[in-house]
């Protein structure tokens, strides 16, 4: 025994270096994050990076091998969300990939590209219509009929002043009246006028709800009857300061200033809820 001991190779405990130890996940890799199932429950996904990768990637492993397989950018673009959101049934998912909408089948696995824009769509949802969804494009948001196709525009955010119509003064007033009698002309003018922007009022759905310069919307959610659409208005108050900090390491070899956020609790927050051309808020 003491023979074998003697002659049996010394253990081998392995250093860290410094340098490997600041280097973090690009030394040491990350564990496995983003895990979700394939429709059909053979597979699982979930984004890794090894110790021998310079970044993260999506791999997928079988659960009858188990041999993680990492996939290929095409790949990658086939394989199911790792976030979305479900209707009340659970038979099927919205979710966003790379600025547009795509509809999961969560039965037979098959999706259906919903939108193709050069703008993003974001916050999709669903309505207790099956047919309807909802999501939001340029700070607006937007009801789609799954079926038809059809978008119908459910919010009017637009920034600047609310415009006020302007009332003539006495003497505008009167020359008006004078130059009715004088000329039917102009008389027959002035009405066919009032009938235009009567009927474009009487065709106008949506009421312009009217943002100051420091305000800005979010949140926007559609509910579930489609009568009521809520936003956060989120308004910056004047005088706001905001963190800078210097960064050293830049591409052009100067000093460069990173401009923070603004310091938390400086942005007071309202919620408001509207029917489309009514608003009601209170602060949060």
């Amino acid at each position: 025994m003491l023979l074998v001991a003697a002659q049996a190779p010394p253990a081998h405990n392995p250093t860290l270096s410094i340098d490997e130890i600041m280097e973090g996940p690009e030394f040491a890799g990350t564990r496995p994050s983003e895990v979700r199932w394939s429709v059909d429950g053979h597979r699982v996904y979930f984004r890794w990076k090894t110790t021998k990768e310079k970044k993260d990637a999506l791999y997928v492993a079988d659960v009858t091998d188990r041999t993680p397989c990492r996939l290929s950018d095409a790949e990658e673009r086939e394989a199911p969300p790792s976030a979305g959101v479900e209707n009340a049934a659970r038979t099927k998912k919205l979710y966003v990939r790379d600025g547009d909408l795509y509809l999961l089948d969560l039965k037979t696995g098959s999706k259906r590209r919903i939108t193709a824009t050069v703008t993003d769509e974001s916050d999709p949802g669903f309505t207790l219509n099956s047919d309807h969804i909802y999501f939001t494009r340029e700070g607006n948001l937007y009801l789609l009929s799954i079926s038809t196709g059809i978008v119908e525009q459910m919010t009017d955010f637009r920034r600047g002043p609310t415009p006020r119509e302007s009332k003539p003064t006495p003497s505008q007033k009167f020359l008006e009246d004078q130059q009715k009698e004088l000329f039917k002309s102009v008389q027959e003018e002035l009405e066919d006028k009032k009938a235009t922007e009567e009927k474009k009022k009487a065709v106008e759905r949506l009421k312009p709800f009217y943002m100051e310069a420091r305000q800005s919307v979010r949140a926007l959610q559609l509910s579930p009857d489609e009568r009521l659409v809520t936003f956060i208005l989120d308004q910056e108050p004047e005088g706001t300061k905001t963190t800078i900090i210097p960064e050293f390491v830049t591409e052009s070899g100067y000093t460069e200033d990173i401009r923070d956020r603004e310091k938390v609790g400086s942005i007071p927050t309202f919620i408001f809820k509207t029917r489309f051309d009514s608003c009601s808020g209170s602060s949060s």
